[in-house]
């Protein structure tokens, strides 16, 4: 659920085609794009939940940071990441990761991170995008209208047989 909306946002900002935009850890990894090809990879970095959840009753809400760790590859790498850190922040691209809601936090500085694979280096940009959410959970909460207690103690009186009922 979290990596569609950003897939989305990336491919909004930056114009490279969504299939070479991809999950940075998948199961089963698709081959790796051509020296010569744009392409993304990204994924969950760190997810921060706030200390304290609001309650209420059948409901509790509370708020995470989520990092997106984004790397760029491709002979456009530094390009393509310095417009996703510009354009991130537009008001077409904010309304649609709002739309599933996610709300754009920060963008970190760009570290270039070259790549050595098969005697050659590619073109590698990293950069970490924080976006922040509300998760709230809603359920039932069932109404006890009676139910029986033993009562023990640990001073000598009898064990007691309590019924409480509504």
């Amino acid at each position: 659920m979290l990596l569609h909306p950003v897939h989305d946002v990336i491919a909004g900002c930056t114009g490279i085609g969504e299939s070479l935009i991809r999950p940075r850890w998948q199961r089963e990894p698709p081959q790796r794009p051509r020296h010569d090809t744009n392409w993304v990879a990204f994924g969950v970095q760190t997810i921060n939940q706030d200390a304290w959840a609001a309650e209420g009753e059948g409901f509790s809400a509370r708020h995470e940071q989520i990092e997106f760790l984004c790397s760029f590859y491709g002979p456009d790498a530094m390009d393509n990441v310095a417009r996703f850190t510009t354009t991130a922040q537009l008001s077409a691209n904010l309304e649609l990761a709002e739309y599933y809601g996610l709300y754009y936090g920060s963008c970190s500085q760009i570290t270039p991170a070259p790549v050595l694979l098969n005697e050659q280096y590619y073109n590698r940009y990293d950069v970490t995008v924080e976006y922040r959410r509300r998760v709230e959970l809603r359920y039932d909460v069932l109404t006890v209208s009676s139910t029986a207690v033993d009562l023990h103690n640990d001073v000598g009186m009898p064990k007691q047989h309590v019924v409480i009922t509504e």
